[in-house]
């Protein structure tokens, strides 16, 4: 993959990743906003698959280990258990409670996580229960509009792990959940999380070329559907919220 990549960004060999690398853009804005001390929780951490796929120089941006008071991993899937980026690991079946006391954490975010949540009011209002006041809720996820989510909901989520094979064949198929898309606009996410208790600092943002098969002209159509894009239908969806 990385080989591809640099024949589209001729930056990628000047740090191990591209302009359009948004888990970097993602992290480097959390970063920024991470409080001394802070008491940090993955949610949706998985097995920790992008510590081992990304390269050193994006990790520089996206690794927390050693660099807040508690790193902390919790998913439903119990392979969390085995992250190994992470200080303490949680794991609970869908739908129970997130093991975890009120106002645990000064910050909570996830990666590629909310397009799978399937129960957004249970899930948005645990959330709120463990994140302090003052504390940020953080996301990185598929535009519900962008060119991901509107292909993700036209492939029928039985057929996802057989065409991803064929567009993104990287993705082990262990990695490769289905899809719901219920919090995957700036609506949906002001309805579960209201301007009156959050400051919301969302926006969209462009991404480097997805789902091509590792073909050149698939890479440069998606490039040039996402340059003709407005804002607002661009395919990633980076939410900073604060809470009240």
């Amino acid at each position: 993959m990385s080989d591809f990549l640099k024949r589209i960004y001729p930056e990628f060999d000047a740090g191990g990743y591209h302009r359009a690398n948004g888990r970097v853009a993602f992290f480097t804005r959390l970063a920024s906003i991470l409080p001394k001390d802070a008491h940090v929780l993955d949610f949706g951490a998985g097995r920790g698959r992008f510590g081992t796929s990304e390269s050193p120089g994006a990790r520089v941006h996206t690794d927390l280990t050693g660099r807040v008071a508690r790193y902390a991993a919790f998913d439903v899937d119990p392979v969390v258990l085995e992250n190994p980026d992470t200080d303490d690991r949680h794991h609970a079946e869908i739908g129970a409670p997130l093991p975890f006391e009120g106002n645990s954490f000064d910050v909570i975010f996830s990666w590629m996580v909310l397009e799978h949540v399937a129960d957004p009011d249970f899930y948005t209002s645990e959330l709120d229960r463990i994140l302090r006041p003052g504390g940020w809720l953080c996301a990185g996820t598929p535009n519900k509009w962008g060119l991901t989510g509107i292909a993700a909901r036209v492939v029928p989520n039985s057929l996802h792990v057989r065409v991803l094979a064929k567009l993104a064949p990287q993705r082990k198929e262990e990695d490769v959940f289905p899809t719901t898309y219920l919090l995957n606009t700036r609506s949906m996410i002001r309805r579960y999380f209201p301007p009156s208790r959050y400051q919301d600092c969302s926006y969209f943002m462009t991404s480097g070329p997805a789902y091509h098969g590792n073909r050149m002209p698939f890479a440069r159509l998606w490039m040039f559907y996402n340059w003709l894009m407005p804002p607002s239908l661009q395919p990633l969806f980076l939410i900073f919220l604060r809470k009240s």
